[in-house]
């Protein structure tokens, strides 16, 4: 059968040339909103522009929209601002458009717009806290997107989706494939980042050391991914060790890793320590929220929340049934942290805190948590994957949360006991 001559006509008006001349006038407008204002007058024009075209259903229309929406949903994964429902609206309205333009996700020239689609999808619900879902969308854009003619990134990308869900050896494997793959240059250095991190977690830790050397020695390393590297060294050193002076040291005012991301996890690293007086050598968090204008730790988003929320559950001047209750939320919402290591951190330190208050029971569930993940990311080599709570399987309370119960009855006495 023949091509029906309407879908052959909106095709053929989808040419690379006028989509890259209509993105660059698009993000031309949009930056010009945005240095005028801030970052939601950007989303809040490009859905006011998409919602303009919504009834011009002429080719130009159709791809000056489906631009539009892409620009908002980048938007909002970077700054936010949409709500759950908008969002998938306008992935609804995006594909459609593609569908009515008769441009399939496997078509030579133009299904990378598909796999852009796929894309910003899955960073979305990265961040949202769906890794199994977006492990899932990567894999269509690494299939289709503009990505695809560097699968070395894409593989990349699948690689941290995997670790995030708890695949070090996976990831490790991805990793090694993507270097493979022809990367060079700061992707090649990102790589090795990546790889070292997922080596660390799968019980490798020399390796890891290898690699994020070989990592850092790459030129023309830009100083904030210089610094990230360094900080990974250190993390490595510190699970080696159990010496925190070193990261301490690296967060202190006037040296290279003073910025919030590192002080926050500097606290979160102490308040999973053994020794209870690491507490009073780090800064309070909810304090530093309050008071600095430099760091401003709230603008690591759910981390800070988490961190502080174990910080403050040393605040005895609180009502023990409020921070119980601060700690469960950040627990229960854990899957909002990006980084597989933040949310052992969380649950490590969360295990400390509960066995310092005598709350055995919640300490052992927490730590069952921290085993099961440990165990995952180790295929089963390390319980410890942070290398942090050695001592608390030697405690008296977890051998006995630990240890098999009493015979339990069966059938109806089993009913009468419950």
């Amino acid at each position: 059968m023949g091509q029906h001559p309407v879908s052959g006509q909106r095709r053929s008006l989808w040419q690379k040339a006028a989509i890259k001349a209509a993105q660059d006038e698009i993000r031309a407008e949009l930056d010009q909103a945005g240095s005028n204002s801030d970052a939601r007058a950007r989303l809040d024009i490009a859905m006011e522009r998409s919602q303009r075209l919504a009834d011009d259903t002429s080719p130009k229309a159709m791809m000056r929209r489906y631009i539009y929406i892409v620009s908002a949903l980048v938007d909002h994964e970077r700054h936010g601002g949409l709500t759950r429902t908008q969002v998938e609206g306008l992935l609804g309205i995006a594909f459609t458009i593609l569908k009515t333009s008769s441009i399939q996700p496997t078509a030579r020239h133009l299904g990378f717009l598909h796999g852009d689609l796929y894309a910003i999808r899955s960073q979305i619900l990265r961040k949202a806290g769906f890794h199994l879902e977006a492990a899932w969308d990567q894999e269509l854009a690494s299939r289709f997107s503009a990505a695809a003619a560097s699968p070395g990134l894409g593989t990349m990308a699948m690689g941290n989706r995997a670790l995030r869900l708890g695949d070090a050896a996976v990831a490790i494997r991805l990793f090694q494939q993507a270097g493979e793959m022809g990367l060079s240059g700061n992707d090649l250095a990102r790589n090795r980042y990546c790889l070292a991190i997922s080596l660390m977690l799968n019980d490798h830790a020399a390796d890891a050391d290898r690699v994020s050397q070989f990592a850092l020695g790459q030129p023309d390393l830009s100083t904030a991914f210089r610094d990230e590297i360094q900080w990974l060294r250190l993390c490595i050193e510190l699970r080696a060790t159990q010496r925190l002076e070193p990261m301490l040291k690296a967060v202190s005012r006037g040296r290279p890793h003073y910025q919030a991301g590192y002080v926050v996890e500097a606290c979160m690293w102490a308040l999973t320590m053994r020794q209870r007086e690491w507490l009073d050598k780090v800064p309070n968090l909810t304090r530093l929220r309050r008071n600095s204008t430099v760091l401003r730790p709230q603008k690591c988003g759910f981390f800070f929340d988490s961190a502080a929320a174990v910080q403050d559950a040393y605040d005895v001047e609180v009502p023990l049934l409020r921070r119980l209750h601060r700690l469960r939320h950040v627990l229960v919402e854990r899957r909002q942290l990006l980084n597989i290591d933040k949310e052992l951190l969380l649950l490590a330190s969360a295990v400390r805190w509960l066995a310092r208050s005598k709350a055995f029971r919640l300490a052992a569930l927490c730590y069952g948590e921290y085993r099961a993940l440990s165990l995952r990311l180790a295929d089963g080599a390390s319980s410890d994957a942070l290398g942090v709570l050695a001592d608390v399987t030697q405690t008296t309370w977890l051998a006995e949360w630990q240890a098999p119960g009493d015979e339990l009855p069966i059938g109806g006495d089993l009913i009468e006991a419950s």
